[in-house]
Parts: C-alpha cells; sequence; structure tokens
C-alpha cells in the first residue's frame, strides 16, 4: 500500500505540488528509513529550488541512507545553489555527513568546491580523509594535484597513490611538480608517484613509459 501512494504521489507530482510535499513530509516521519528516502525524495522533487532547507536539514541526520537521499536529489532538483547551501552546511554537520558531502563533491565533479575539499583533506582523518584524497582526484586541478603528491611521502601515501591513478588530468605534470619539490629537499623522486604516472599512462592507452 506504501509503494502504491509514494508511486501516485510520483504522478501527481508535476501537477500538484503543493500536496505532494504536504504528504511526502508524513512520509519523511516513517520508521522506515526506505520510506523516509521516497518521502524525502518526493518531498525535495516538489518543493524544487524551494527546497534548499529541507536538503540541509536533512544533511544532519542520523540516517547515512537519508543523507545520502538528501544530497543526491538534493542536486537533481534544488538547483545551482545546492552545492553552496552543502558547502556552507559543513561545519553545522556530523563527521559522518561531512563525509558524504566530500564523497559527492567528488560524484558531482563540482571543481568550484575542491578548497572544500582540500580544507578537509588537509585537516582530518579516518574515512572523511580517505574520502577527501578520492574526491581530490576526482575534481583534478592543480591545488588537488598539489596535495596529493605532497601527501605521497607520508602515512596516507598508498591511498594518495591509488588515487592518481585516476587522477583527472595529465600526471606528467604531477612527475614535474614532485621532481622540483624533491630536488628543493635533497630526496629523489619518490617510487610511488613514478608508479602512480605509469599506471595511469597505461589506463589511457599509452604503454609506453617516460622515466
Amino acid at each position: 500500500a506504501t509503494d502504491a501512494f509514494i508511486a501516485m504521489l510520483d504522478r501527481l507530482c508535476d501537477e500538484n505540488k503543493e500536496l505532494v510535499a504536504k504528504e511526502a513530509k508524513q512520509l519523511t516521519k516513517s520508521e522506515t528509513s526506505a520510506v523516509r528516502c521516497a518521502g524525502l525524495r518526493l518531498e525535495l522533487r516538489a518543493e524544487g529550488t524551494e527546497g534548499i532547507s529541507t536538503m540541509t536539514k536533512a544533511l544532519r541526520d542520523r540516517d547515512a541512507e537519508y543523507r545520502n537521499t538528501a544530497l543526491e536529489y538534493g542536486l537533481k532538483y534544488c538547483g545551482p545553489t545546492a552545492l553552496d547551501a552543502m558547502a556552507k552546511a559543513m561545519s553545522r554537520l556530523s563527521y559522518d555527513g561531512q563525509t558524504d558531502v566530500v564523497r559527492w563533491i567528488g560524484i558531482a565533479n563540482a571543481q568550484n568546491y575542491t578548497d572544500v575539499v582540500l580544507k578537509k583533506l588537509k585537516k582530518s582523518s579516518g574515512t572523511l580523509l580517505s574520502e577527501s584524497i578520492i574526491a581530490a582526484a576526482k575534481l583534478g586541478g592543480e591545488q588537488s594535484l598539489k596535495a596529493l603528491v605532497a601527501m605521497l611521502g607520508t602515512q596516507n601515501a598508498e591511498e594518495a597513490k591509488n588515487a592518481l591513478y585516476f587522477f583527472n588530468g595529465d600526471l606528467r605534470e604531477a612527475m614535474v611538480q614532485a621532481q622540483f619539490r624533491r630536488q628543493e629537499s635533497g630526496d629523489k623522486l619518490t617510487s610511488n608517484s613514478i608508479e602512480a604516472c605509469h599506471t595511469q599512462r597505461l589506463r589511457q592507452g599509452a604503454g609506453t613509459h617516460f622515466f
């Protein structure tokens, strides 16, 4: 019966957004996670660009599935300001909530929010750090590149190397930066950075090595 009701609200949404938003809000009060998530999705769809506050409130929820529903459908229905709202909400979110936002910034390839990701990369640990490393590689860009290359000589070197395999950009530039940094400090280019560069080139279909 609940599934049929949700399907009905989906059909009605374009015709009567106000009614759907009201009924969807009631669904979010369910004790069943899947029903709550369906309700949130419908509420965000019905509210459209006015659903920013609904989305940010959901980001503080304890249920990971509910938070991720807010992120996925907030990005889909709430318009271009959704990412701004996510970034501004970061300081008020739990550790897990921040981790979710960083992950979705990477998924959305939201390069304008690279600074949000790099801040967490430099000042976090555990899962949040891991997701920040992955997101930085997905976003690409000079600042992400510098941050990841700098991690190759740390205890997080393996994670940084694995992320660089799939870096959104050409790792030849990374190698130039890494070589310069190592020469300044009197060290040699790390084997991790060389391996990452070779692997990325192979994945891109270029089988020749240039070190």
